[in-house]
């Protein structure tokens, strides 16, 4: 378990350094913001998520709570930023058909 809890703080680190690194070239746009932070919700979610759903060390309880937590996370910074819009309907697709292809994915290559 202390491996997941290490490679998940990794791509958690990562997935800030990337998608902040634009505010640190040009912090006084508040346009670098945004794309920083809908950065960063995409790439939590692109490189988490699937990485929890596939992983056997992790419960499902434990999985569906982490996923929880992302979305949440994701949902309410999407709606700070930019209102329930275009771009929050944009992000609730992806994110579903990335969970449930992480789903089937997971399910398949056990049997």
């Amino acid at each position: 378990m202390k491996n997941v809890i290490t490679k998940s703080v990794k791509l958690a680190l990562v997935s800030a350094i990337v998608s902040f690194l634009p505010l640190f070239i040009n912090p006084i746009s508040s346009s670098t913001f945004g794309f920083s932070a809908y950065f960063f919700i995409y790439l939590l979610t692109f490189f988490l998520i699937p990485y929890w759903l596939k992983n056997n060390n992790i419960k499902w309880s434990i999985k569906l709570i982490l996923t929880a937590v992302v979305s949440i996370i994701s949902i309410l910074t999407i709606i700070s930023t930019d209102g329930m819009g275009r771009t929050l309907n944009c992000y609730l697709i992806i994110f579903s058909i990335l969970v449930i292809g992480s789903i089937i994915s997971n399910l398949t290559k056990r049997k």
